[in-house]
């Protein structure tokens, strides 16, 4: 199939005289300079989306400065409770044997106390008439004096030991509890982080989708403004020669203009575009158009 473009009053136009070319001049003049806003104003809110856009990209790229920050910190805490996770376990293998060794201490300690208290409570007349069985027996209580002193030394360095063992252990927990509080709230930021710049990145989506449709638009109205000034132009050169031909200024009827109805289409087809006003309907703005527009059959003749 084929176009045949809008033939010009020139040639075809039905019933057109000379102030009907001027108000079709008017008509698309002010057509063209409300198309001219149009673009101006879509140029305008082009310029604001663009900028939206590049403060969107600018929040999503802090969004990921932020986020890698957050995995490196969170990175550095899992080392940090890792370490005290095996200071725990040390802490706890410190904290039995330093209980065991209290308990071996406050055994022994007992076990001397025992013997100590075996020897000092013997019946006095089996030892009185043997003076070295008394010797020996008030050495030995010496000797189970002494020790019991020592291992009860041995007992309060335990007890000290364990004690500390303890208060260590306390405190690598109570570290551990504070960096795992540390990394879980990194790793909630992350995860905001993550879903605000997801919500950015949709609002991104959003945004070129809308940009792309107003540069769509611009052309458009551009396309429509370059086809107006062409009719415009038609126009005031068919005025001019009208008025060059000797057209009769009153808008009296031409001789062509009595000859409607009875000249032959110009093409076999189907009308498209009709003479005279129309509204756009992609721009939504009324027109004027000098001529018809006929679609036939390729290599089909055209007559004038």
């Amino acid at each position: 199939m084929v176009l045949v473009t809008a033939l010009t009053l020139t040639g075809l136009a039905v019933a057109a005289g000379q102030s009907d070319d001027k108000d079709g001049i008017i008509l698309q003049k002010d057509d063209l300079e409300l198309i001219r806003r149009e673009v101006e104003h879509s140029r305008r809110q082009l310029d604001s989306l663009k900028q939206a856009e590049l403060k969107i990209q600018k929040d999503v790229a802090n969004y990921d400065q932020r986020i890698v920050t957050n995995r490196k910190i969170v990175s550095r805490l899992n080392r940090e409770l890792n370490q005290l996770q095996t200071g725990i376990v040390h802490g706890e293998e410190q904290l039995t044997d330093s209980r065991q060794r209290l308990y071996r201490a406050q055994r022994r300690y007992l076990g001397n106390i025992r013997r100590f208290y075996f020897v000092a409570h013997r019946p006095m007349e089996t030892y009185v008439d043997q003076v070295n069985d008394e010797l020996d027996i008030n050495r030995g209580i010496i000797y189970l004096t002494a020790l019991a002193s020592f291992e009860s030394g041995k007992i309060a360095q335990a007890s000290d030991f364990l004690q500390q063992s303890e208060d260590q252990l306390t405190e690598l927990t109570g570290e551990k509890k504070r960096v795992a509080g540390l990394k879980k709230k990194k790793e909630t930021a992350t995860a905001l982080e993550k879903t605000r710049k997801q919500k950015d990145q949709r609002a991104l989506e959003r945004l070129r989708r809308k940009k792309s449709e107003e540069a769509d638009r611009i052309l458009t109205l551009q396309h429509a403004a370059e086809e107006i000034e062409r009719i415009i132009a038609r126009l005031e050169q068919r005025q001019r020669e009208t008025t060059a031909a000797g057209w009769d200024p009153s808008g009296g009827a031409s001789a062509f203009a009595t000859l409607r109805g009875q000249l032959p289409s110009p093409c076999r087809g189907k009308i498209t575009v009709r003479f005279g006003h129309s509204v756009d309907e992609i721009t939504k703005l009324k027109s004027f158009s000098p001529g018809i527009s006929i679609r036939g059959r390729a290599g089909r003749d055209v007559v004038t």
